[in-house]
């Protein structure tokens, strides 16, 4: 009989990336964080995962491709500080640099989240 591995993992995260941008970062979340957080989820052995937001599962594969999105964006915003991409212009060019990111308009209207994702990015760029 075939069994399905189930994930339920509450409100540790969504499988959104436009919701995960956001990752809470004025209560000390951060996109960085996040991704460390799905290498250990990814590690265990499941085929389906409940989120705690949204009404559709996600497979393992949908996770990785979560996490490769947020590495991405990460990895691009370190190049960026790095070039000396000011502040105000870090989300247009993320978004420039990869299409797919779609932080622009969220990390754009919340100041609190530009500012502290801008100070991660920098000491990690460092």
């Amino acid at each position: 009989m075939f069994r399905k591995r189930l994930l339920i993992w509450g409100l540790v995260a969504v499988v959104s990336f436009a919701a995960a941008v956001s990752a809470q970062a004025p209560q000390g979340g951060s996109i960085p964080g996040w991704a460390k957080s799905l290498d250990g989820v990814l590690k265990l052995n499941f085929d389906t995962a409940i989120p705690g937001h949204g009404n559709d599962p996600a497979t393992k594969a949908d996770l990785q491709a979560l996490k490769a999105k947020m590495d991405s964006v990460t990895k691009n915003a370190i190049e960026l500080v790095k070039k000396g991409t000011p502040k105000d212009q870090l989300a247009a060019a993320i978004q420039a640099a990869d299409a797919n990111a779609t932080v622009g308009a969220m990390l754009q209207n919340n100041a609190t989240r530009v500012d502290l994702f801008y100070e991660e990015i920098s000491k990690l760029a460092k």
